[in-house]
């Protein structure tokens, strides 16, 4: 009797013992499931973030594509007004060369003109028909140079819209660039946050698997308890039956 007593007393010491080391092991099971929870939350806010920063890159790339198409049609615009250009330089050709023409035939008649005078001497009449000539192609001249400086002065105007065009170009391009940069820079961060997400990833696997060996402990002490229980149960029953017995 007393030695089933001594020795379901030893098991329950034992199961103290087991119980405690249950409770510990029970213990960094939870300090390690609010570690995997603050884990969790901390790759949520990551996640969160690096998806508000792939919207913001994908906002930066629509404004550089925005601004290429500006930097395109910019350069249609210049293009235009180049052809233009190349169609009044044509012109503006075609009256220089017609100056020339009237300026040879000018001093040609006038040439004339004099040799005339020269034979006529004061009675020349043959001078005055020329002299009109010579007046008549004057005041063609006259016109045709007036039409040469304002081809000339259309040529300037569309060269000061070019100027400006371009200047709207460049500072496009600027733009452009500086949007470029900024989307580089978002995903840049996007890739850092992922970086992140992975190094936290990888804490998560580690903890999980700590966790995992707790609960196995865990699992095992709680085992040898079922079992120490049934010793005590049936090593106390025999010892009440034995006393019972012995008082019958």
């Amino acid at each position: 009797m007393n030695s089933r007593i001594v020795q379901a007393n030893n098991i329950m010491e034992k199961q103290k013992h087991e119980m405690e080391q249950f409770l510990t092991n029970a213990e960094g099971i939870v300090e390690h499931s609010q570690s995997l929870f603050a884990l969790a939350l901390a790759i949520s806010e990551n996640a969160t973030k690096a998806s508000n920063q792939s919207v913001a890159g994908k906002d930066s790339v629509s404004k550089t594509v925005e601004n290429m198409e500006g930097i395109k049609d910019s350069s249609q615009y210049i293009l235009a007004k180049i052809e233009s250009l190349s169609e009044i330089s044509t012109t503006l050709t075609d009256i220089v060369s017609n100056l020339k023409k009237i300026s040879s035939q000018t001093n040609l008649l006038a040439l004339n003109a004099s040799i005339e005078a020269a034979r006529a001497g004061a009675a020349g009449r043959g001078f005055d028909v020329v002299a009109k000539e010579i007046r008549k192609l004057s005041e063609e001249s006259k016109r045709a140079t007036e039409l040469a400086e304002g081809s000339i002065k259309s040529i300037f105007n569309e060269m000061d819209e070019i100027r400006q065009s371009s200047k709207k170009g460049a500072a496009l391009a600027i733009t452009g660039i500086n949007d470029v940069v900024e989307t580089e820079k978002c995903f840049q961060e996007i890739s850092t946050s992922i970086s992140k997400m992975d190094g936290q990833k990888n804490d998560l696997q580690r903890i999980s698997t700590e966790l995992k060996l707790e609960s196995e402990k865990a699992h095992a002490a709680s085992k040898s308890i079922s079992i120490n229980r049934k010793v005590i149960s049936e090593g106390l029953q025999e010892a009440i039956d034995e006393y019972a017995h012995s008082k019958v």
